[in-house]
């Protein structure tokens, strides 16, 4: 099995679920009303990057998956990647984007370009012994939204439309080490 004992210059497959929107926030608790909320429409699929030492990303194209249709999403350009570690909890977390063409027929953005934004911890699995290869958890997809969106425009008494945004969560991804194809010999 192929792993890899540091984030820089590793191959992951990805495994991913997510919806162009996020879920609708919840003003009220009004139950009634989510029958009322429109559907969401999730992809799903596979993808495999690499994550260069450079900090840059690259999308490894698998020439025998060239079969899409009208209904997949396109993946435009794979950006950059960073690792933090989080205030929040003390832990690693390796980060980032892709700019996602999705499909004429999504019913909120057809054919529009969005970022999606992925983050998963970074782990050592110490059962391994001193080697200690790294595995990236609870892989999660979000993409920035407008404030305004939430708020009709409005925070109090002032007008926040084009200024605050945040991250809003809309679905999740599996990562597994991978090896590229291209660069493997069986020796």
């Amino acid at each position: 099995p192929v792993f890899y004992t540091q984030v820089e210059d590793s191959v992951w497959t990805l495994s991913y679920r997510f919806s162009s929107q996020p879920a609708p926030q919840d003003d009220d608790n009004d139950k009634s009303s989510a029958s009322a909320l429109p559907k969401r429409t999730f992809y799903s699929g596979k993808l495999q990057i690499l994550l260069k030492s450079d900090g840059y990303s690259e999308q490894i194209l698998d020439s025998s998956s060239s079969s899409s249709t009208e209904q997949d999403i396109k993946i435009v350009k794979v950006w950059g990647w960073d690792q933090e570690t989080s205030n929040e909890d003390d832990k690693e977390y390796v980060l980032f984007s892709m700019d996602v063409q999705l499909p004429p027929t999504d019913p909120d953005l057809p054919n529009q370009t969005e970022r999606y934004y992925f983050q998963a911890r970074v782990d050592r699995d110490t059962s391994q012994g001193s080697i200690a290869p790294i595995v990236l958890k609870d892989g999660t997809i979000t993409v920035k939204k407008d404030v305004a969106e939430t708020t009709k425009g409005r925070w109090g008494l002032f007008n926040v439309a084009g200024i605050l945004s945040q991250f809003r969560y809309c679905g999740d991804f599996v990562a597994k080490p991978s090896s590229v194809s291209s660069h493997h010999d069986d020796s």
